[in-house]
C-alpha cells in the first residue's frame, strides 16, 4: 500500500499512467447502442458512467473517446484520490492550454486561471498548444506536450 502524495510543501508528483487511456483489444465487441447513449455528452462538460465492477465501463469510455471528434483527457481514479489536493492536482493535470510560450518558462490557462509553468524537458512549447501538468509546486506547474 502506498502513502497518498501531496502532504506538506513537497511537490505533488503525478503518476503518469493515470492519464493514459487504456488500449482497446483487437477482438473488441462493438456496442453501437451504448456508444449512442454517450453521444449527447458531447454537448456537456462532464460525462459520468456508473455501473457495477466488470460491466465494461472503462472499455466503453475508451472506445467512445477514441471515436469522439473533440479533445478529451483521461483520468483514472483510485482509493487515494479522496485527498482533495491530490484529486485537484490530477484534475488540473488532465489538460490545459499554453497562454504565453514556454521557453522553457511561461504561463498556461487552466479553467480560465493563468498559472506560471515550466516545460518539463526544457524544450519550448508554443502558445495555444495543449499541455498536461506533470507536477505542482505551490502555484508553479511543470508541463509536457499533450498527445
Amino acid at each position: 500500500m502506498r502513502a497518498p502524495p501531496g502532504k506538506g510543501n513537497e511537490p505533488l508528483s503525478m503518476i503518469r499512467t493515470k492519464f493514459e487511456r487504456p488500449r482497446l483489444r483487437q477482438d473488441l465487441v462493438p456496442r453501437p447502442c451504448l456508444l449512442g447513449l454517450l453521444d449527447p455528452g458531447l454537448d456537456g462538460k462532464l460525462v459520468l458512467i456508473s455501473a457495477q465492477a466488470g460491466a465494461g465501463k472503462t472499455t466503453l469510455l475508451a472506445q467512445w473517446l477514441g471515436e469522439c471528434p473533440l479533445l478529451s483527457a483521461w483520468l483514472a481514479l483510485d482509493e487515494y484520490d479522496d485527498n482533495l489536493i491530490v484529486f485537484l492536482g490530477y484534475l488540473i493535470g488532465a489538460i490545459c492550454t499554453v497562454k504565453t510560450a514556454l521557453a522553457p518558462k511561461g504561463s498556461v490557462l487552466v479553467w480560465g486561471e493563468r498559472w506560471t509553468a515550466t516545460s518539463e524537458d526544457g524544450q519550448p512549447i508554443d502558445a495555444d498548444e495543449q499541455v498536461q501538468v506533470t507536477a505542482i509546486n505551490g502555484f508553479k506547474l511543470k508541463v509536457k506536450k499533450f498527445r
